[in-house]
């Protein structure tokens, strides 16, 4: 009986254990017929995530191009919007031919003060001449009020279009450097009165571009009017007007600016960067949206790679690019919190900005911060560099109503000021010029051959009105070492 017991039982008998074992193969074949299974399922769904991921596409649905043509509007009748003009205007430029353009001293925006060659005097004037017809649209659209500048987009175009180079802003560009040409050369010939002419046109034209909705029409507009308010400073040098005549030229220098010196304005950046997230962000989904796959070559691969190699590379960063990347709702509320602080900041001078230790946006980001934020990345403007440039234009701006002021006061008082508060309190001047690069006004002081006015400059620092120098040892307006000079103006 123990014996049948032990049979039935298997014991340790070699039935028992051949049985014993193929029960274990067993339970080991199930559960790796089990787990490749759970492995081709997880291997099937990670292939039809990946098409369903590659395969995504965009679908804009908002048209941002009203609300950016709405930024800025003028208040006043259409027909005293000044962009219509200079659209006429940049239509008639003939540009300048090689042998003008390859001219050392034609390749700087102002015009040099080097003397002239009787040929190269000769290739400039015939230049002057044949865009009259241009130059005549550009003081009729530098006389209207306001300038509202209306973008016209093909059907589907991206805002971001309006970034790439156009001819006609260059064109533009064109018109601002003939004026300070005409002008330099009216001086020359003792015409300083239609020489402060061709200046303020300039100017009131630069204001004009300052007020435009995108940053680099902004970039465009500062210098210009930065440069026509040292072509002023060098018409003042070279001569001494009267009381009456100084106090028209200060009220048509002010009149640009009646409502204040714009400083740098992000709104319309903003919007290219919102249409551009609708256009390379896929619609629905976790998150609002992945990334497009793809985007990345095409908003930062400048040349298309044509090795298959290349192809590769450039293959799997888009492909990374876009796994890694926030999705599209928290890139939204990314780029908006952006904006919404560079909009803050703009309005801080750079001295505030250092007192303050505020760094640039993107200084501010971690490692893993920049990945998932590439995008918002590459499309804000480099917003320290243009708030600086900006102050940089206004002080510019407000050093040229301060050296007419101060010469008025001269000429009325019969001795310079002590100091710009006499300037202020005798009603010459409104406000006390601030320099941006310190807590206080701009410094004036009085010198043996009149008066000196400068910034302590981007070093922070005072040198005691002693210019910064460029690498060939000429004075430098915005050197990174010593003051930037206003008054007197140096060769």
């Amino acid at each position: 009986m123990e014996i049948e017991s032990n049979e039935k039982s298997g014991g340790d008998s070699p039935r028992g254990a051949a049985d014993s074992n193929r029960r274990q193969r067993s339970r080991w074949v199930r559960a790796l017929v089990r787990t490749l299974k759970a492995t081709g399922m997880l291997l099937l769904l990670f292939v039809a995530y990946t098409i369903w991921f590659i395969r995504g596409t965009a679908n804009p649905t908002i048209d941002y191009l009203p609300q950016l043509n709405a930024l800025h509007s003028p208040s006043n009748q259409a027909e005293d919007n000044a962009w219509p003009y200079y659209e006429k205007a940049m239509g008639l430029v003939v540009e300048p031919n090689e042998t003008l353009q390859q001219a050392p001293w034609f390749r700087s925006m102002e015009p040099s003060d080097e003397a002239l060659t009787s040929r190269s005097r000769m290739v400039l004037e015939n230049w002057v001449a044949v865009n009259s017809p241009a130059w005549q649209q550009f003081e009729l659209a530098a006389a209207r009020r306001q300038c509202r500048r209306v973008y016209r987009n093909a059907p589907g175009e991206p805002l971001i279009a309006n970034h790439y180079d156009d001819p006609p802003l260059r064109n533009w560009m064109h018109l601002a450097r003939l004026g300070l040409w005409k002008s330099r050369l009216a001086a020359e010939e003792g015409r300083i009165d239609e020489s402060l002419g061709y200046c303020l046109t300039v100017l009131r034209a630069g204001a004009h571009c300052q007020r435009t909705a995108l940053v680099v029409e902004q970039l465009i507009g500062r210098p210009v009017s930065a440069m026509a308010c040292r072509e002023i400073l060098h018409l003042l040098t070279a001569s001494e007007l009267s009381f009456s005549e100084l106090t028209n030229l200060q009220a048509r220098i002010t009149s640009p600016y009646a409502d204040g010196y714009p400083l740098a304005d992000f709104e319309g950046e903003r919007l290219v960067m919102l249409d551009t997230v609708q256009r390379v962000f896929t619609s629905g989904g976790l998150g609002g949206g992945h990334y497009l796959v793809g985007a990345y070559s095409k908003l930062e691969v400048s040349d298309p790679p044509v090795s298959w190699w290349r192809k590769a590379i450039v293959t799997c960063l888009d492909v990374g690019a876009s796994a890694v990347h926030a999705r599209r709702n928290r890139t939204i509320a990314k780029a908006n919190e952006w904006y919404d602080r560079m909009s803050e900041i703009a309005r801080l001078s750079p001295y505030e900005r250092r007192e303050r230790r505020i760094l640039c946006m993107s200084e501010s980001m971690g490692w893993v911060e920049r990945l998932r934020y590439r995008l918002v990345r590459l499309l804000t403007p480099a917003e320290r560099r243009v708030s600086e440039l900006a102050f940089r234009a206004r002080v510019e701006y407000e050093a040229l109503v301060t050296v007419v002021a101060v010469k008025r006061y001269r000429l009325e008082k019969g001795s310079y000021p002590p100091d710009l508060e006499a300037v202020v309190h005798e009603g010459y001047l409104d406000k006390l010029p601030m320099d941006p690069y310190s807590d206080r006004a701009l410094v004036y002081r009085l010198t043996d051959e009149g008066f000196a006015l400068y910034s302590v400059g981007p070093d922070f620092t005072g040198d005691g009105g002693t210019p910064g120098r460029d690498l060939e040892d000429r004075p430098e307006l915005w050197g990174d070492q010593g003051d930037a000079v206003f008054w007197p103006v140096r060769p």
